[in-house]
């Protein structure tokens, strides 16, 4: 499972490289992942520093950190 995290964190920060700021439900349908394994990947990146979460109303957004 681990693996799997890890491989979902990659597409996760590929995804937002080319993308850019984006919701989790459109991130998660721009890798194709499932819930549990992109949030999963999102957290990973959160502890990482690589990301930044932000909530505006009922909606998640994530990006990279510059």
């Amino acid at each position: 499972m681990l693996t799997t995290v890890g491989m979902t964190a990659g597409k996760v920060h590929q995804a937002l490289r080319v993308g850019g700021k984006m919701s989790m439900s459109r991130l998660k349908k721009e890798i194709g992942g499932n819930d549990t394994t992109t949030t999963m990947a999102v957290g990973w990146l959160a502890r990482e520093g690589k990301i930044e979460l932000s909530k505006n109303k009922n909606t998640l957004t994530v990006s990279l950190i510059d």
